[in-house]
């Protein structure tokens, strides 16, 4: 394995864990964006589910008083009320059909499915209350079905929202809606009430509990909301006509039920159409909060995914100079030791690329080359010298030689001389010896 190859297995593991965490992110802001998106749009349906809502509520209660009064009483307004529901009806089902085919959210596109299904029976329970052949109980009930159906949109809404203050308004928004609900069920209620003049089968305590209920639901929304909406719904509440439907109710709580039915039904419309008022205001708020959060979502996307191409390409970059710069440099300082471990040459420098440890080495590395190329070159100079005074020891030696070789000649001519003389010099001796014996033969003889 090359040191390229082990460079590249320690890198490409921290890529790919940055690319992994910079992906996983622009996945959640994707799919944050895609949710707030589909926020917009269910709102904008709720809009309409809560539009025809309002006019189900009233013309609920514009039944409960036809029904009531044994269809002498509300004839014109329920005449009146059912062209409003149906047109809203309309409205709905028109953005239904561009809307549910493509609705992502499934829990949302069932309830709307559910609620036109309910919506179906609309016309046959008009019937039913035109022949006077329904309770009013089950005409109310009917009404207060399909309109729990149409609600509960921005409760659901809520499951989907990434944002805590969106989920948190949407959760204040479905208390309202909750609550305007119960205004309305209370003005079929009492309409029904006043027009027969006595309260039904367990109508009484419904009242009761009704009244509890809206309570507990606006105020629920009052502190959930923000302060802007709390204080719209509080100057809404100032209305005369909710104490008119106050009044109304401290009289029917007391059994004072010989009212107007019709003026009751007015009182309590105008104070539901005071509730509409800052319901329409609520859902636009809603809505701009929704667009907003998803503006920003879309910002941060795109930031992010400018920062992590931004990182990921620098870190690509200088991952790539770094491996290269190692590699150039090892090659480098490698090629240098094979010139000079197996060509034997010492003129080859390493280029010093990076400024690091690896560059130190080059650098050393140079500077023990010179050294040992100043060395050979003095081994050198001084190996010439050696053969110089080698060649010039050797003519020495070689004229050593011709003069031994000459006087090794002169001394044996001197020893042949020797050798003559010592001949002549022993024949002289025994010539003289000769001589003294003669001398003494002489002289004895003589004597």
């Amino acid at each position: 394995m090359t040191l390229k190859q082990k460079l590249l297995s320690i890198v490409t593991p921290v890529m790919l864990v940055m690319i992994t965490f910079a992906a996983i992110n622009l996945n959640d802001l994707w799919q944050k964006m895609d949710k707030l998106l589909e926020i917009e749009v269910l709102m904008e349906l709720a809009v309409d589910a809560s539009n025809l809502a309002h006019e189900l509520q009233k013309e609920r209660g514009a039944t409960a008083g036809y029904l009531g009064s044994q269809g002498e009483k509300f004839g014109t307004v329920l005449n009146r009320q059912r062209i409003e529901t149906d047109q809203a009806l309309s409205t709905l089902n028109l953005a239904l059909e561009h809307s549910l085919n493509d609705m992502a959210y499934g829990d949302v596109k069932s309830l709307m499915s559910n609620a036109q299904s309910a919506l179906k029976r609309l016309f046959s329970m008009r019937s039913s209350v035109d022949d006077l052949s329904i309770a009013a109980g089950d005409a109310i009930a009917y009404y207060t079905d399909i309109n729990a159906l149409l609600l509960r949109v921005p409760a659901l809404i809520t499951h989907l929202s990434p944002e805590p203050v969106l989920t948190e308004n949407l959760s204040a928004f479905y208390s309202f809606l909750q609550g305007k609900e119960r205004a309305g069920i209370e003005r079929a209620v009492l309409s029904n009430t006043f027009s027969a003049g006595d309260f039904g089968d367990g109508m009484y305590v419904k009242f009761i509990r009704l009244i509890t209920e809206q309570d507990t639901y606006l105020t629920t929304f009052a502190q959930f909301t923000s302060s802007d909406m709390a204080d719209i719904y509080r100057s809404a509440m100032q209305h005369d006509s909710v104490r008119d439907v106050e009044a109304y109710r401290e009289r029917a709580l007391s059994y004072e039920l010989n009212q107007s039915a019709e003026n009751w039904f007015e009182s309590a419309t105008q104070r539901i159409n005071q509730l509409k008022q800052v319901e329409d205001l609520y859902t636009e708020y809603l809505i701009e909060l929704a667009l907003d959060h998803y503006d920003t979502a879309v910002f941060q996307f795109y930031l992010w995914l400018m920062i992590s191409i931004a990182v990921v390409v620098i870190a690509i970059v200088f991952s790539y100079k770094v491996i290269v710069g190692i590699n150039r440099q090892v090659h480098s300082i490698v090629s240098v030791i094979q010139a000079s471990a197996k060509d034997k040459v010492l003129s080859r420098r390493a280029e010093v690329i990076t400024n690091d440890e690896l560059g130190d080495i080059a650098s050393h590395l140079n500077e023990m080359v010179d050294e040992f190329n100043i060395a050979v070159k003095w081994l050198s100079d001084v190996s010439v010298k050696l053969t110089t005074s080698s060649v010039e020891t050797n003519s020495v030696a070689e004229e050593s030689t011709v003069s031994l070789i000459s006087q090794q000649s002169n001394t044996e001519q001197v020893a042949a001389a020797v050798e003559e003389m010592t001949a002549s010099i022993q024949e002289v001796s025994m010539n003289a010896q000769e001589a003294v014996n003669c001398v003494q033969d002489a002289k004895s003889a003589v004597d």
